[in-house]
């Protein structure tokens, strides 16, 4: 199919969204927790589990993404889910941040209105965590774990803590962007903004990401 021949219309209509809560749920603080690309909510609640188990202060909600992207296997299919989309070769976004800040906007506002908001993304989720911050009002702080904030795309005005967590020889996420992502988005904000560069060769969650959220948590 032509894609210029599509036209493309923003509606408004409902929205299913499957999420897990557990921690405290009378605590006046949210840790909402996102989950990289083709992962979901178990994953990376399994991937957090030590500090979760060690995190008695927070009400914890852990979304899926919106756009599934299932794996059909022999016998069953796995669900896995995306924030957004990114055509690398063309250098635009499919779907950008807008429809999924708004959902999980309108999650909090469902179900922990009044709540202070910490937010911590895990790659993909990570790109997304300082643009859902910025539409909620109760944001306290934002934490991405090997991503590139996109300061070229985020308001020049914002009021929340900025922490980056990043391993130095992250295979899919090229350190020294990532670095000046932050350093530049650190100018936005009217709070604190720190940055960790690891010495791991992953671009996974590694025990001393696990240490070094607990000494910001």
């Amino acid at each position: 199919m032509d894609k210029n021949r599509l036209t493309r219309e923003e509606i408004n209509t409902p929205m299913i969204v499957d999420y897990l809560e557990m921690g405290n749920l009378d605590s006046q603080n949210v840790l909402l927790i996102l989950h990289g690309y083709g992962q979901n909510a178990e994953i990376i609640e399994n991937s957090f589990k030590d500090l979760i188990k060690e995190t008695d202060d927070y009400h914890i909600i852990i979304p899926n993404g919106p756009f599934p992207i299932p794996k059909v296997r022999n016998d069953n299919v796995l669900y896995r889910f995306a924030w957004y989309f990114f055509n690398k070769y063309e250098s635009r976004y499919f779907i950008d941040f807008d429809i999924p800040r708004n959902i999980l906007k309108n999650l909090l506002l469902n179900i922990a209105p009044t709540k202070e908001v910490t937010i911590l993304g895990y790659s993909q989720g990570g790109y997304l965590a300082p643009f859902v911050g910025d539409c909620i009002k109760l944001t306290k702080t934002i934490i991405g774990i090997n991503c590139k904030f996109r300061d070229d795309m985020l308001p020049e005005n914002l009021n929340f803590n900025i922490y980056h967590i990043h391993n130095r020889q992250d295979p899919i996420v090229d350190y020294q962007p990532a670095l000046e992502g932050h350093n530049q988005t650190a100018k936005k904000t009217t709070k604190e903004a720190r940055h960790f560069g690891l010495e791991s060769n992953k671009h996974e969650i590694t025990e001393e990401v696990i240490a070094t959220l607990k000494s910001l948590l």
